[in-house]
């Protein structure tokens, strides 16, 4: 895991906010994470052992993780939101099919400068790419099958 229990525990009393069995089951949990889960995919692997454990918990509490910076929210296209544990530089691929997010760095989009007008007018806080299009296993599914709308449309 790559940040602490201790750095956990820090953040949340640096900031005001209790640390209780569930945070650090619910913070635990998205930290062994390597898919940028959905607040439900959380919920599903924890209420084994938190039968009482509601979504709107998990919801809340990644919000509240959000907020205070221990992850970041995974901005999507029309899906449940998701959550990175990941609080180093990288960006996203996410697909449009199978709905993956992969993580990937590049020091060229580390370094995007901010438009004038945001960064005079604006407290830029991070920078993240996000690039939408379709993973290697979608391309490949799709190639598989002879003539498909897809990668018709793609071509014209």
């Amino acid at each position: 895991m790559p940040y602490s229990l201790d750095f956990f525990r820090d953040v949340c009393k640096s900031n005001g906010m209790r640390v209780t069995r569930q945070k650090i089951a619910i913070y635990k949990e998205l930290m062994k994470s390597d898919n940028h889960p959905t607040p439900e995919q959380i919920l599903n692997r924890l209420k084994k052992d938190f039968s009482g454990l509601s979504l709107d918990t998990v919801y809340r509490t990644l919000c509240s993780f959000t907020e205070i910076g221990l992850i970041h929210q995974v901005e999507g296209f029309g899906t449940a939101r998701r959550f990175d544990p990941k609080l180093e530089k990288h960006h996203h691929f996410q697909c449009r099919k199978c709905r993956a997010i992969i993580d990937f760095t590049s020091e060229d989009y580390d370094h995007i400068e901010i438009p004038k007008d945001i960064s005079r007018d604006c407290e830029v806080l991070n920078l993240r790419v996000t690039i939408e299009g379709y993973c290697k296993k979608c391309c490949i599914q799709q190639k598989e099958k002879k003539g498909a709308v897809l990668w018709k449309k793609r071509k014209n």
